[in-house]
């Protein structure tokens, strides 16, 4: 046998004689059986023939129809290095030329065995100081990793595949494996291997190097497959990934992509994913209006992206001509800019929209170039919505009769305004909001009919619609005669209204701008707070009534107070400025100790050591030392902080108005003496996202369970999770007592041992075993009882 296996390993590698043993499905039947013989040597030239001979189509379809993935997947965990190559190698061959060979070599187990062969240590053996230096300097084990990365490559392009191999570390080994290769060709195998796979990975919290590398990559690679290659990998990496959107920016990243558009204007293989990347790292994450401002010198390039009107480089550019908007300054300098033909980014978004819609309207599930056009139209209003901010622009919408009457069309068609997805409605109401603000829109938004729509809008199931329904009824001048307390998110349901118009625009309209913002309004709620949605302060207000601090929310909610924070004479209650510090000798022996004015307005205090960490608006934390009177701001979230409670000895947990919690961790020791002259800094290491109508209202933490539990308290309902693994997951959903006709919310709770008390707007307080969610018993007030 040794004889015969020797003689065809010899004959495999002549050209001549190669098609005609490739023809002969015996003799592959043959040397799979050889595989399995007792000698090294004959297992080696088996092996390195099957290799040759799978390198043409018909000897791979032989050895797939004579059982040989089962085989090979078996040699892959032989010990003889060169064995494993050759088996890779086959393995590959019959990925590429047999369609059934992918599902078959998963059931014989190929994910599981070749995952392993990433990792060093697994085929050579643990010899010597450090097996990773003899691994980089062994040229067969180079190709071992390049054969392996090639079938990892061709497995992961079925999705099926990918949650599997990211499960098994596929991932991560690819990382390490990236580092290991130095041949551009081979490095770009392996980063086609890593995008395929990237596309699920979004959850991952442990790629921060790797997205830092890719960053590194496309600034210092002029090789157009490898950037594009990187550049996809960080558009699925940043989608929804709050960690490596910070690492992007902290790289370096936002300069480095814009200036790879510039040098790659013309690939569209680059163009689309960078852009996509920028459009993620530009909103929802503590770095975005860093990265906005970052962005100011490429709007030249961006711009000029958009006029290409290339429906995949659009449906990106427009997402990101909409997150660098959120803020006024940026938005002023991007209206300035022009391309060289003249056009805006005003007057590009307004053709974009005109074609898009014309489609749409024809056909509305169509598609241009693979992107919907129900997609495209979305990203060119939420584009205008904040284009619209500016008065003159404002005024080109709304004097553009095609545009005013799709946006009327959308508004009255049902696959919009009783879509599950809110986000199209919501823009379009958006738009419109931003058109009413001034008499001239109002009217025009009459003219083209659409009060019926946006009065209908005051019953959608989105709360976000029905207040933008209500804030645009104020400004066109619309009273509302019978709407039931539309402002009480938490229980009101809309009834019913019958609506008249005022009579016309002759006297000022009542502006939500007059009704709703605050004097400090603009200070409580800076443009970092409402990156997260595109939403204005001032709408946000409308949206959950939202006084200058949550006690007045409380007040407002249970005693039904209307002034919303105002004096009766009209006056406004201006934001909280100074933190008291209390020195309590002996109750009932307290003073006032300390006071620090602080230009901020805070809606929950919880203690970290020596430091008083403050949370409230704009998602910004402030420590506070009663000791030395020093503070410090950090940027931990882009939305409000409502509730925070101490977790660990360095962590806490912040609950935002985005409904999200977020546990960080200081980077500094808070107990010690020499931490009172050091103001802590905080790190986001976990982000736990809630649906976005689960309001967040209440948090707290047991300090004696084991595991560690914390329970959130909100809308009709708790959800309690478990610390395990050095992370916070989710462990259970409790319904609190309430009924259809009225919500209820939970304002306060606590642990006691394995107990949970909570504290609702009912006026309960009830009792829950913390353990299994089992409510033990509820305990009437007097107000709750004299109500009922």
């Amino acid at each position: 046998m040794l004889q015969a296996a020797s003689l065809v390993h010899l004959l495999s590698k002549e050209d001549k004689v190669v098609v005609s043993l490739a023809s002969s499905e015996p003799l592959m039947l043959a040397l799979i059986k050889a595989l399995d013989a007792p000698d090294e040597v004959t297992k080696r030239h088996a092996a390195a023939a099957l290799c040759h001979l799978s390198a043409h189509q018909t000897g791979a379809h032989h050895i797939f129809r004579s059982g040989g993935i089962a085989e090979l997947v078996r040699m892959l965990r032989c010990p003889i290095l060169s064995i494993i190559h050759y088996a890779v190698t086959t393995l590959h061959h019959l990925l590429v030329y047999v369609e059934m060979a992918k599902e078959e070599a998963i059931v014989c187990g190929a994910l599981e065995a070749l995952v392993p062969l990433l990792a060093p240590q697994t085929a050579i053996p643990q010899s010597g100081p450090n097996p990773k230096l003899q691994a980089m300097s062994n040229s067969v084990y180079v190709k071992l990793f390049y054969a392996v990365v090639r079938c990892i490559r061709s497995i992961s392009t079925c999705s099926e595949n990918k949650a599997s191999l990211i499960a098994i570390g596929g991932l991560e080994l690819l990382h390490r494996t990236f580092n290991l290769i130095d041949d551009d060709k081979r490095k770009l195998a392996t980063l086609s291997a890593i995008r395929n796979l990237s596309d699920v990975a979004t959850n991952l919290e442990t790629l921060t190097p790797l997205v830092a590398e890719l960053v590194a990559l496309i600034g210092d690679h002029n090789d157009e497959e490898l950037v594009s290659c990187a550049c996809g990998i960080l558009s699925n990496l940043t989608c929804n990934n709050i960690l490596n959107k910070n690492t992007v920016c902290t790289s370096s990243g936002i300069p480095i992509l814009a200036r790879a558009l510039s040098k790659f204007s013309n690939i569209e293989d680059v163009t689309e994913p960078a852009l996509c990347t920028l459009r993620h790292c530009t909103v929802r994450h503590p770095l975005a209006f860093q990265a906005q401002n970052e962005l100011r010198f490429a709007y030249p390039i961006i711009l000029t992206l958009l006029s290409t009107q290339r429906p995949p480089i659009v449906k990106a550019a427009l997402g990101l001509v909409r997150n660098c908007s959120l803020s006024n300054e940026n938005l002023k300098r991007m209206l300035s800019e022009k391309t060289p033909d003249g056009d805006t980014v005003l007057t590009l978004s307004l053709e974009l929209l005109e074609q898009s819609g014309k489609q749409l309207v024809q056909d509305w599930g169509g598609l241009c170039d693979g992107v919907s056009l129900l997609e495209m139209v979305e990203g060119a209003i939420s584009a205008l919505h904040q284009l619209a901010k500016d008065g003159t622009s404002a005024s080109q919408i709304f004097n553009r009769s095609t545009i005013m009457k799709l946006l009327v069309y959308l508004m009255s068609n049902e696959k919009v305004n009783k879509n599950e997805d809110e986000l199209m409605m919501r823009e379009i109401m958006g738009l419109v909001y931003q058109l009413t603000k001034s008499r001239e829109g109002a009217k025009a938004v009459l003219t083209y009919e659409a009060q019926p729509y946006i009065s209908a809008a005051l019953s959608s199931q989105h709360k976000s619609i029905a207040a933008y329904a209500s804030i645009i009824l104020k400004n066109m001048g619309v009273e509302q005669l019978r709407v039931q307390n539309f402002n009480n998110t938490f229980a009101g349901q809309i009834a019913p209204g019958v609506y008249g118009v005022s009579n016309g625009f002759d006297s000022q309209p009542m502006s939500a701008e007059n009704t709703l913002e605050r004097t400090n309004g603009a200070h409580r709620h800076h443009q970092m707070g409402w990156q997260n949605d595109g939403m204005e302060p001032e709408l946000y207000n409308e949206l959950y009534n939202y006084p200058p601090s949550l006690g007045e929310l409380r007040q407002d909610h249970i005693e039904g107070s209307a002034n919303n924070g105002s004096c009766k004479n009209g006056c406004t209650q201006s934001p909280l400025t100074v933190v008291e510090f209390y020195n309590a000798m002996k109750p009932p022996l307290i003073f006032l100790e300390k006071s620090i004015p602080v230009n901020d307005t805070f809606e929950v205090l919880i203690w970290m050591g020596n430091w008083a960490v403050l949370g409230g608006s704009g998602g910004r934390t402030t420590s506070l030392s009663p000791f030395t009177s020093k503070f410090g701001r950090v940027q931990v979230c882009v939305s409000d902080i409502l509730v925070m409670v101490r977790t660990g000895e360095k962590q806490f947990v912040i609950g935002n108005s985005s409904s999200e919690l977020l546990v960080l961790n200081s980077r500094d020791t808070v107990d010690t003496e020499e931490s009172i002259s050091k103001v802590p800094t905080f790190s986001t290491v976990q982000c736990i996202k809630l649906s976005s109508d689960e309001h967040i209202s209440a948090i707290g933490c047991s300090k004696t369970m084991k595991p560690q539990m914390m329970a959130v308290g909100k809308v009709n309902g708790l959800t309690l999770f478990l610390h395990e693994k050095t992370q916070w997951n989710k462990h259970k959903e409790i319904d609190i007592p309430h009924t259809k006709e009225n919500a209820n919310v939970v304002w306060s709770l606590v642990f006691v041992d394995t107990f949970l008390f909570t504290g609702d707007a009912r006026g309960q307080m009830c009792i829950y075993n913390a353990q299994n969610g089992t409510l033990l018993k509820v305990l009437h007030s007097f107000s709750y009882a004299a109500n009922e």
